[in-house]
């Protein structure tokens, strides 16, 4: 006898947030389950487990079974926190179901009477090895590792100045405790009336409709590394098929809805509802250049 398969969803879907609640990450979920949740046929519970660089969430994703019921939300620091601790393996442990949106990082400087703009800030490293430095949120993180980028590919040598988070970072730039440094772009909105923090440039191909004057950094001239702060959904590995492609099929469709998407604008992210193929793809080609930079900078966190 054959038994009939289950017809998913059947009871309460988990989405399992490794951060705290009240921030971006947070927010983007649960305006996503606002919008599934007319139609998905089942609540869809927000459960915040911040804590261990994501150890924390993904520990409460792996004691729960791959049936579905249980999901995560994950982050490009994810893929950081990975290449520093080895402590998961989201290529191994986890199954795409969809992309949600980026924010995009951009260099900035303090004010400063050696240089102007971005080609001015490298031709004054290149001429004084050592005394130019940037601040970060800290040591590994995706600010710090697109940095220290920026200097490699363009012959810099500069200090890097870790800080405790973005905003912290960002105010150094701002009281002159840095040269330069990558900060989040929602960021520059929070201290854009001081006007000494100084944009140079989006670490992304496109340029961001909030800030539409800003050029890529291939407009500017420099040479970088494609940075965004990226979130989406994923699923354990061993989730049946059929959980699966519903969960594919309702996050992306909720994803391209324009009411959440223009919530999302309003935070500073850019909408990108990515197919898990896509979404797999760039998780890939992130996580190949953060490693990178994590070994040739010599970064160890213990």
């Amino acid at each position: 006898m054959v038994l009939a398969q289950e017809k998913f969803p059947s009871h309460p879907v988990r989405i399992i947030v490794p951060l705290p609640a009240g921030g971006v990450a947070d927010a983007a979920t649960r305006w996503l389950t606002q919008t599934m949740q007319p139609t998905f046929g089942q609540p869809l519970i927000v459960d915040n487990k911040p804590g261990g660089s994501f150890v924390v969430g993904m520990g409460a994703l792996s004691s729960a079974p791959a049936d579905g019921y249980t999901v995560i939300h994950v982050n490009s620091a994810f893929l950081s926190a990975q290449a520093l601790f080895s402590k998961f393996d989201v290529f191994k442990q986890l199954v795409p179901i969809a992309g949600l949106g980026e924010t995009d990082e951009t260099m900035c400087m303090s004010q400063n009477p050696n240089f102007k703009n971005a080609k001015e800030l490298i031709a004054y490293g290149r001429a004084n090895p050592g005394k130019l430095s940037y601040v970060t949120p800290g040591y590994g993180t995706l600010e710090h590792l697109a940095a220290y980028n920026f200097c490699k590919l363009n012959g810099i040598n500069a200090v890097a100045i870790p800080m405790k988070g973005g905003p912290d970072a960002a105010r150094a730039l701002i009281q002159g405790e840095g040269d330069f440094g990558v900060v989040p772009l929602p960021l520059i909105s929070q201290f854009a009336n001081t006007g000494k923090l100084i944009p140079l440039f989006v670490l992304n191909t496109k340029r961001n409709p909030t800030l539409p004057d800003l050029p890529t950094y291939d407009e500017a001239g420099v040479k970088a590394t494609r940075c965004t702060i990226w979130g989406g959904l994923c699923a354990p590995a061993g989730t049946p098929a059929v959980a699966l492609a519903y969960l594919q099929k309702t996050v992306l469709e909720a994803a391209g809805n324009p009411v959440l998407q223009r919530k999302m604008v309003g935070a500073g992210m850019v909408p990108a509802a990515m197919a898990p193929e896509v979404f797999a793809k760039m998780m890939h080609d992130d996580y190949e250049w953060i490693a990178k930079a994590i070994k040739d900078a010599d970064i160890k966190i213990s």
